[in-house]
């Protein structure tokens, strides 16, 4: 009723937009789960980016050691435990890696929201989800090393040859 009213006295051309309470709240909600999803979809892209970046870096690093590995057939290891040592050993660093990350992570979420709290007076929920990180901790390593098994595999594969040090 008084909507209608209040539209006929802007008229067709005006740029404003009349709203009921209910109605903007309404949109307000809506704009709000927008936005957290897309904040969703933008945090999923970056673990997912993590995890490609650090089984590149681990990929080229073995990569580079096939030369080794074929002096260290010569010297009797086989190619299973070759690559059971190199699964181990990147699953290491790619965890020790994430565990420093998520430590840090938690640590600026913490700091951030306080300071977030300070600056602006907005309401920020002070807590910190140990459990999401050390899940996303457990999923970035097991993937970033299942990454790395098949050019692992494929680098202690190549065969014993007494190559010159390099």
């Amino acid at each position: 009723m008084v909507t209608g009213e209040i539209r006929n006295i802007l008229g067709p051309r005006s740029g404003l937009v009349v709203e009921t309470a209910t109605q903007r709240e309404q949109s307000q909600r809506a704009a709000s789960r927008q936005g957290l999803g897309r904040l969703t979809q933008i945090a999923l892209m970056v673990l997912v980016a993590g995890v490609l970046a650090t089984a590149t870096v681990m990929v080229a690093m073995i990569w580079q050691r096939r030369r080794r590995f074929a002096r260290m057939k010569v010297q009797g290891y086989g190619r299973v435990m070759l690559w059971r040592a190199l699964i181990y050993e990147s699953a290491l660093l790619i965890g020790a890696g994430c565990l420093a990350g998520a430590v840090l992570g938690i640590y600026g979420q913490l700091l951030l929201s306080h300071a977030l709290v300070d600056v602006t007076g907005f309401p920020v929920i002070l807590s910190a989800n140990a459990l999401i990180a050390l899940v996303n901790l457990a999923l970035v390593t097991m993937v970033a090393a299942a990454c790395v098994s098949i050019p692992g595999y494929l680098a202690v594969g190549m065969a014993p040859y007494p190559w010159p040090d390099v």
